[in-house]
């Protein structure tokens, strides 16, 4: 395939960050008090600073126009991890107490990103981990308490609503602590409603009627619905990977319940991409309407492609990494970048780049 110079915009996504307080930490197996949760390493926090810089050289690169967070930001949920990732992430410049220089952020502020929780984003300073009912992450992020919504996003300076429009929709897909599930299901399970399935399909009806969508920046932008290309966020793994007893106790552990009804409004929504992490491995595939047997999917329904996201920081993963999404006029082309654990800055991620045709 042959690609233009530049892409029409470009994402990235992050996903399992794991901050804890400590910005400089080098990596903990087993963090504090927690019983088996683990700490982000300084090095590869770094390091995704300087891949970002360098991916946005003015020279050579292109700008990352949205960043997008998916869960496990934090490994306790604590409100000093929350913060030590938004600073992380906001700030170009991050220095210690007395001014001496620490490290470089992201520089990604409020209308570049979207961040959503994860259940570690959830937890509580007990020894034993498990998910409550928490919006520290909403609150220090300044984000939506109320999911799923939906923000969309054009090109910087772009004013015609012709043009194609991102349309982000972006779920909690945390357990529900009132829910009475066993209490170690409460350490890694996820699960989505189907009220909250509904909302998404109620919320896109309404754009598609109004022609009308609130963007990242918290402004309003027309659109075109026809022209709109549809992503789904959310933390937990609504496909999972792979096979044996292993993954099959891990799934037991940590699986998104409801993950097929989820995947059938995603049908009724003609969502093109979903995009996830907490499994710290990078793997992607497609969904075919007609991978259900026992299911009448709508006569227009098209091809799902889902993505799951490496662990990007977490310290005791030997494969860490994120994605960089670029759209063109008639496909998306997605890089994983991995963590080859060099210090220099052009070994840091090595990009294995692939293609995907667009909807």
């Amino acid at each position: 395939m042959t690609y233009p110079n530049q892409p029409f915009f470009t994402l990235a996504q992050i996903s399992d960050l794991h901050f804890i307080g400590k910005l400089t930490e080098k990596g903990r197996t087993h963090y504090l008090k927690q019983f088996g949760t683990k700490s982000h390493a300084f090095n590869k926090v770094d390091a995704l600073s300087r891949a970002f810089r360098l991916i946005q050289h003015p020279r050579w690169g292109k700008p990352i126009e949205v960043l997008m967070a998916t869960g496990d930001i934090s490994t306790d949920g604590s409100t000093k991890a929350l913060y030590t990732a938004l600073t992380f992430i906001e700030c170009q410049a991050i220095t210690d107490v007395n001014g001496k220089p620490l490290a470089t952020g992201l520089n990604k502020q409020h209308h570049q990103r979207l961040v959503l929780p994860g259940n570690h984003d959830r937890y509580t300073a007990t020894w034993l981990p498990k998910q409550v009912s928490s919006k520290e992450l909403e609150n220090i992020f300044s984000t939506p308490v109320k999911y799923p919504y939906v923000r969309g996003y054009r090109p910087s300076g772009s004013t015609n609503k012709s043009d194609p429009t991102l349309l982000f929709i972006v779920f909690d897909s945390t357990l529900d602590p009132t829910d009475p599930a066993f209490a170690w299901n409460r350490v890694a399970r996820g699960r989505v409603e189907e009220t909250e399935c509904q909302g998404m399909l109620d919320a896109l009806n309404n754009i598609k009627s109004t022609r009308e969508v609130e963007s990242i920046d918290g402004g309003k932008l027309e659109v075109n619905y026809d022209k709109t290309f549809r992503i789904v966020l959310l933390h937990h793994h609504p496909k999972r990977h792979g096979r044996g007893l292993r993954a099959a106790v891990k799934h037991a552990t940590s699986k998104m319940e409801n993950a097929r009804l989820f995947i059938r409004y995603c049908f009724d929504a003609h969502i093109d991409l979903i995009l996830f992490g907490h499994q710290h491995k990078e793997y992607y595939d497609i969904i075919s309407p007609t991978a259900t047997p026992d299911w009448s999917p709508p006569s227009d329904a098209h091809d799902i492609y889902y993505f799951c996201c490496l662990s990007t920081s977490e310290y005791s993963e030997t494969d860490n990494g994120f994605y960089l999404i670029d759209f063109y006029k008639n496909e998306f082309r997605v890089t994983p970048y991995h963590w080859t654990g060099a210090s220099f800055i052009d070994q840091a991620f090595i990009s294995r780049p692939y293609t995907r045709p667009t909807f």
